[in-house]
């Protein structure tokens, strides 16, 4: 199984607001998208204004043809734009794991 873990950084104020788009944007793309999983994770010790997309999938190449089917989607899109205009988060960093066991 391979996990992607996507570290965003949320804009002051925007919390909440982030925190729900985020997850209609995981429930968007794990029903939109065959062979992945995604979820959202809060901090429960440390930085509060951090978000994690975890997007869990097969393989590495599920994981490409999901990014690649990503980028066509209209209603993924959207989800994308309204992110940025609502200017609810900032850096982001991915992290890719593997389970061993």
């Amino acid at each position: 199984m391979i996990y992607r873990v996507r570290t965003i950084s949320l804009t002051s104020g925007t919390t909440e607001d982030a925190r729900a788009l985020a997850s209609k944007a995981a429930a968007y793309a794990t029903e939109h998208f065959a062979d992945v999983t995604v979820e959202i994770l809060t901090n429960i010790a440390g930085p509060q204004h951090q978000i994690h997309m975890v997007t869990r999938c097969q393989s590495l190449a599920a994981l490409e043809t999901y990014e690649e089917r990503r980028k066509e989607d209209a209603g993924w899109l959207a989800l994308v734009e309204e992110w940025h205009t609502r200017q609810l988060g900032g850096e982001s960093v991915d992290r890719l794991y593997r389970s061993v066991s």
